[in-house]
């Protein structure tokens, strides 16, 4: 295990109950960047994981399946922290602001998506600074239609040869039955 430990004491129900005010709001920031320092740890552990196979090794088919096994979490979050680990390989500069609690868990999942996305990925690391930059200073909200933007511009006719392909691909028949 490594040398690095994160105190952490959460408080009781009676703690909270004492707190209000500027207080409360402290308590909450301060669990939010150990929720988000954590996560970041996470997602390290997933992408080695990938990055080596161990989980081949143990017997699982993907990642994703080891991730799930191990620690009991769902589809849906295996998932996520996968996109996550393979997205914050591409965005160095992301990765250590996570890390660092300086980035929000759903920011990086934005992130995730857009990394995500095979005609667009390869875009991402140039647009690390700017992406970065509007997730530490924009409410979330805000931040996806920026990332929902990004994603257009970078991909601006990918939806329409999906619509296009779908199309083309698309077969009718009709039986008469009785």
């Amino acid at each position: 295990m490594s040398e690095t430990a994160i105190a952490l004491t959460v408080p009781g129900v009676d703690e909270l109950a004492a707190l209000d005010g500027v207080l409360l709001d402290g308590v909450l920031w301060e669990l939010e960047q150990l929720r988000r320092q954590v996560e970041a740890a996470i997602v390290a552990v997933v992408d080695r994981c990938d990055r080596t196979t161990h989980f081949a090794g143990d017997g699982h088919r993907s990642v994703r399946a080891w991730t799930q096994a191990v620690t009991n979490c769902s589809p849906g979050e295996a998932t996520r922290r996968h996109q996550s680990a393979r997205a914050l390989r591409l965005l160095p500069t992301v990765r250590d602001e996570y890390a660092a609690g300086r980035v929000g868990v759903a920011q990086v999942h934005e992130l995730a998506k857009l990394a995500a996305n095979p005609r667009c990925a390869d875009q991402l690391p140039g647009s690390e600074a700017v992406l970065l930059d509007a997730a530490k200073s924009l409410p979330f909200v805000d931040y996806r239609t920026v990332t929902q933007r990004w994603e257009r511009l970078a991909d601006a006719d990918g939806a329409h040869r999906d619509d296009q392909a779908t199309h083309e691909s698309r077969r009718a028949s009709l039986t008469e039955i009785g």
